[in-house]
């Protein structure tokens, strides 16, 4: 599990979800599109582990054998890619403000099932898809692969969920300082994933590489 919580509680710190999410929580519906978007996030987070923890047939993969060699190769290749990304990020660093994205100029039309499909394409599918290798690795029995699952969606969701509860709770408010929030984050975004980008490409380089040699 501390494999898979390393890569939840990065995913929750990513920050292109995170200001896709207060765009969403700036629609007229807001807060019932927030709650739409967290849903997508969810199922989609916690199906890949569990489709990954089937796969693995509830058994570990064993060490040496062709199938574990396989699996620690992809995580070391989601590492390295990884990394790339966070060297490539950093010599290409944003000379001017962030540009809004097409999909953002519409979300004034769009109802709890689109936020839905924000929700899931928003996802970091390198760190989601390092969570279902590292699960096919450990091959988890049922009751453990939903455990893991559910684990795993609720630390990658805790900060969308902590700003979907303020928005209900003090929505003027949470509009006033969730738009402050976003703005921080577009000022220090390209930073934040450069190293969280790095940091996790290592760490996952060093799990694969331990799974093999």
């Amino acid at each position: 599990m501390g494999d898979l919580l390393v890569l939840a509680v990065t995913i929750a710190l990513e920050p292109l979800p995170i200001i896709g999410f207060i765009l969403v929580l700036s629609t007229p519906r807001g807060p019932r599109n927030g709650l739409g978007f967290i849903g997508g996030w969810l199922v989609c987070l916690a199906g890949i582990v569990i489709a990954a923890a089937a796969l693995g047939g509830n058994a570990p993969l064993k060490s040496g054998s062709a199938p574990s060699t396989a699996a620690a190769a992809v995580t070391i290749a989601l590492g390295l890619g990884l990394g790339a990304f966070a060297v490539w990020k950093q010599l290409h660093p944003r000379t001017g403000p962030p540009k809004e994205p097409g999909w953002a100029k519409k979300l004034d039309q769009i109802g709890p099932g689109g936020a839905a499909v924000i929700g899931v394409l928003l996802q970091p599918w390198a760190l989601v898809a390092a969570g279902g290798v590292r699960v096919l690795q450990q091959g988890l029995s049922q009751t453990d692969s939903i455990l893991a699952a559910v684990v795993f969606a609720l630390v990658a969701t805790s900060v969308l969920a902590g700003m979907e509860i303020y928005a209900l709770t003090d929505p003027d408010r949470a509009r006033e300082r969730l738009g402050a929030l976003r703005a921080w984050i577009d000022r220090h975004r390209d930073r934040a994933i450069v190293i969280l980008s790095l940091l996790v490409g290592i760490y996952l380089v060093v799990q694969g590489a331990s799974e093999i040699w």
